[in-house]
């Protein structure tokens, strides 16, 4: 697939509509409007360059020229405006070709030292703010060495602010790693790398080294162990830090950090809360916003099913899912299919729920946080069935796959945490023991953590009740 179409499948329909007002005429408008009317395919396009009888270098050319053109129209500043539009969107090609480009340019003899510093302190920036779903633990620890270069000098408070910035490029790799082994020790380990620099940072004069270890901590209590009050505290910190950055920096911080608040919220359990705020961002900024933070999509989508926000809910799932859907695997669009399946499940509307349902365990072949989104999706799958009076045998089977995956993992089932997930509890509703201690526990665990889910179960207990009471009264 060419550079072009890719982007053009990558972008919402409001941004294609944008890239369809572009003043292009003649066979550089066939080329881009046969692209913009089939999102996704090279075939059209290609017809159309039969017809205009283009050799493949002038449709490379014409398709180089348009491409340059539609960066203009999506990310009117260019440089970081660009790198950030692309990172958001998964373009990963797209990405390295552009900051290629940017590199450089910055490299030029006329380029002075202190611009070379700010370049790659923003790329940092960059990298931290918005990679999640892309992030390079090679590429950010190369960005990391060329903005070293660039240090005039290297006190303390510089090799402190390296240590720190290290320690964030350590936090996001384990974080997105989809192997991480979980364990108490471990998770806490991360807590004391943390602690460690905390003295230092405090007693030190670096504003961004201080930032970025409050940032630090409120990545470990997000991701690592969940702790809404200290979540909480470490984002006051960071609001009460971010206008001290640079000027350059600080603004696209301070829009971070109001999601955070709404992350805040959902963590402590008020959707409500959750909702507005991110209600309220999506209003000033729209998708531009929220595709730089695609954790936030996600959020934004989830709180709005689970307080039955519906229409919003179609709004996030039509505006802001599908620019990421021509990534494959890709754990946004996953989480997409994945909370679109639960809202359908919710409505009962389970022919829609199957195909989303068969749609996001596509997406989530090998994407990070593969686990723990795979074991979310094979538990709607079992309620599915179960809703849909499916064959105990059937259900049982998906049940015990989903046993041995987990098994494989190496996750304890039944004495661990990891019970959580609920599948023998499901065992426990198909064999007709719907009261049982077990399922009392997953059933309230769930309410608590994921209330949809929770509903979703006894509704499927209900059900199975229902059908064994109507086999009794045929014998």
């Amino acid at each position: 697939m060419s550079l072009l179409t890719e982007l053009v499948a990558a972008i919402s329909e409001d941004e294609r509509k944008e890239l369809a007002a572009i003043p292009v005429r003649g066979k550089q408008a066939t080329i881009l409007h046969a692209i913009l009317d089939h999102p996704g395919s090279e075939e059209p396009m290609r017809a159309a360059a039969v017809n205009l009888e283009m050799t493949a270098s002038h449709l490379y050319a014409v398709q180089s020229k348009l491409l340059e053109r539609c960066y203009e129209t999506l990310a009117p500043g260019g440089g970081f405006d660009l790198l950030g539009m692309l990172v958001a969107r998964g373009l990963d090609v797209h990405y390295r070709k552009a900051l290629h480009t940017l590199e450089q340019a910055i490299q030029r003899e006329d380029v002075s030292e202190l611009e070379r510093h700010d370049f790659y302190t923003r790329l940092l920036h960059l990298m931290i703010s918005t990679s999640s779903s892309m992030f390079s633990r090679r590429a950010y620890k190369t960005a990391l060495v060329l903005w070293e270069r660039t240090l005039v000098s290297k006190g303390p408070q510089e090799e402190l602010l390296i240590e720190v910035y290290e320690l964030i490029g350590s936090l996001y790799a384990f974080i997105l790693d989809p192997e991480r082994k979980r364990s108490p020790e471990g998770d806490m380990h991360w807590l004391s790398q943390i602690d460690c620099l905390r003295e230092r940072v405090e007693a030190g004069t670096s504003i961004a080294a201080l930032y970025y270890l409050y940032y630090a901590y409120s990545m470990f209590y997000v991701s690592i162990v969940s702790d809404p009050e200290q979540l909480e505290h470490y984002n006051h910190k960071l609001l009460e830090l971010v206008d001290k950055l640079p000027s350059g920096l600080s603004q696209g911080e301070r829009k971070k950090l109001e999601l955070r608040g709404a992350a805040v919220a959902f963590v402590k359990g008020d959707y409500r809360m959750a909702y507005e705020r991110y209600r309220e961002q999506w209003k000033l900024h729209g998708i531009r916003l929220f595709s730089l933070y695609s954790f936030h999509l996600s959020r934004f989508l989830r709180v709005s099913i689970e307080i039955r926000e519906f229409t919003m809910a179609e709004e996030i799932l039509e505006t802001g899912f599908p620019a990421y859907r021509h990534v494959s695997p890709s754990p946004i669009a996953a989480a997409g299919s994945m909370y679109e399946t639960l809202m359908h499940l919710l409505r009962h509307e389970l022919e829609h729920a199957r195909r989303s349902l068969r749609r996001a365990q596509r997406q989530n072949a090998g994407a990070a946080y593969g686990l723990s989104v795979d074991l979310f999706l094979r538990f709607m799958e079992v309620i599915l069935e179960l809703f849909d009076d499916s064959e105990d045998e059937y259900v049982e089977k998906l049940v015990e796959r989903a046993i041995k995956h987990m098994s494989r993992r190496g996750m304890n089932l039944k004495t661990g945490e990891d019970e959580v997930y609920g599948f023998y509890a499901l065992k426990d509703v198909i064999s007709g023991n719907p009261d049982s201690e077990l399922v009392r526990d997953v059933f309230a665990h769930r309410l608590h953590t994921h209330p949809s889910l929770g509903i979703l179960l006894q509704e499927a207990i209900e059900k199975k009740a229902r059908r064994s009471r109507r086999a009794s009264s045929k014998h």
